[in-house]
C-alpha cells in the first residue's frame, strides 16, 4: 500500500468550518469598542491577573560537560507561591505586588485565591496606587466578578427566594409556588453589578472584562513568561523561606520598556482580531447566502441553521447567564 501512494491516517469527515460561539465574539467585539474608546479619551489600561511559582521552579536546560552535570530537578514541585499584580504601557503599578503561600493541596491555583483575598487586594494595594483615572482589565475567574445583590436560582429554597423579593420591593403573594416567584425573579433581573466594578467606580475608575478565553488580549500573560524565567535561572540551592523574596526580586527587574513592548503587541493582537473578524464575518455571509439559495422562503427560525451541515459549532462551558 505504501509503494502506491497510500497512507495510514483519521479519515476526513463532512466538516468544512469551524465556527466560534455567537456569544464569544459578540464579547470581544464589544471588548474591542470599548478599550479603543478608552485609549482615545486619554484612559490608563491597566491589566491585572494571578500567577503561580513554586519552590523547585527551575531552568529545564543547563550547559552540561563530561564531568559536570547541570542542575537537579527535584521531583516534588514544593510550595506554591501566589503573585497578584497589575500593570499598563508605564510599567508595573508601584505597590500592588503581593506574593504569599499557598495553603492549598489542590492542583489548581486558582483555588487560593477568593473574593475576599481579591477585594482586599483591590482596596489595599491596587486603588491606593493608581496615579490617575484608570480602565482595570482582567478575565472572568468567579472571585473576580463576585455579584452584588446575585438574584437567586431555582436551587436557592423558597425563602431565600421571597428575602430577595423582598428586598428589591417586589410584591408577591403568599400564596405563590416557587416557580411563580422565579418568575418574577427574572421578569426583575437586570444585568450583573459586581463588587469590584462598583468600589473602582468610587475611586473614578472603571471595569473592563476580557472575553473568555481571550488572555492573548491581556499582555500580563507575557510579564508572567519573563519573570518566571528569571526565576528559574536564578532559583539555584535558594532556601524555602527565601523564595518569596526572589519572586520579588525577578519581578522588580521587569522594566517599563518591557510592559510596552508586550502592550504594543497587544495592540497588533487587537488589530488582527478586528481584521480577521469582518473577513469572517463577510465570508460567512457569503456561504449562507450560497447554501440557502435554493429556498423559496426566508425564515428567522433557527431551524433554517440546519441548512449548514458542514458547520460545527465550537463549545465552550461559559455561563453567559451569570447566575
Amino acid at each position: 500500500m505504501l509503494k502506491n501512494g497510500f497512507s495510514f491516517k483519521s479519515n476526513e469527515n463532512e466538516r468544512s468550518m469551524l465556527i466560534e460561539k455567537y456569544q464569544i465574539s459578540a464579547w470581544r467585539h464589544k471588548y474591542l469598542r470599548e478599550i479603543n474608546i478608552k485609549r482615545n479619551e486619554g484612559k490608563q489600561i491597566v491589566y491585572l491577573d494571578e500567577t503561580y511559582v513554586h519552590q523547585n521552579y527551575k531552568v529545564k536546560k543547563s550547559w552540561q560537560g563530561p564531568s559536570t552535570t547541570g542542575v537537579t530537578t527535584k521531583i516534588s514541585s514544593g510550595k506554591r507561591h501566589i503573585v497578584v499584580h497589575a500593570g499598563s504601557e508605564e510599567g508595573f503599578v508601584p505597590g500592588a505586588l503581593l506574593v504569599f503561600s499557598s495553603k492549598s493541596k489542590s492542583a489548581d491555583y486558582h483555588d487560593d485565591m477568593n473574593s475576599s483575598n481579591f477585594m482586599k487586594w483591590v482596596r489595599e494595594k491596587l486603588i491606593p496606587n493608581l496615579s490617575k483615572p484608570s480602565v482595570i482589565v482582567m478575565d472572568n475567574a468567579s472571585y473576580h466578578i463576585k455579584q452584588i445583590n446575585k438574584p437567586p436560582i431555582m436551587s436557592n429554597t423558597k425563602a431565600d427566594i421571597r428575602k430577595w423579593l423582598v428586598n428589591n420591593g417586589i410584591h408577591f403573594e403568599e400564596y405563590q409556588t416557587k416557580a411563580e416567584l422565579m418568575c418574577l425573579v427574572n421578569d426583575k433581573k437586570t444585568l450583573p453589578v459586581y463588587e469590584a466594578e462598583e468600589i473602582l467606580k468610587e475611586h473614578n475608575h472603571e471595569l473592563l472584562l476580557l472575553p473568555p478565553y481571550h488572555c492573548d488580549l491581556n499582555p500580563i500573560e507575557m510579564v508572567w513568561s519573563q519573570a518566571k524565567r528569571k526565576i528559574a535561572s536564578r532559583n539555584i540551592g535558594i532556601p524555602g523561606k527565601e523564595m518569596e523574596n526572589l519572586i520579588i526580586e525577578c519581578f522588580n527587574l521587569i522594566t517599563p520598556s518591557d510592559w510596552k513592548k508586550y502592550t504594543d503587541h497587544v495592540l497588533n493582537v487587537e488589530n488582527d482580531y478586528k481584521l480577521k473578524d469582518g473577513i469572517v464575518e463577510n465570508e460567512l455571509e457569503k456561504f449562507i447566502i450560497s447554501v440557502g439559495a435554493d429556498s423559496s422562503e426566508e425564515s428567522d427560525s433557527d431551524d433554517s441553521l440546519s441548512l449548514l451541515s458542514g458547520v460545527e459549532y465550537l463549545e465552550t462551558d461559559f455561563d453567559y447567564e451569570s447566575d
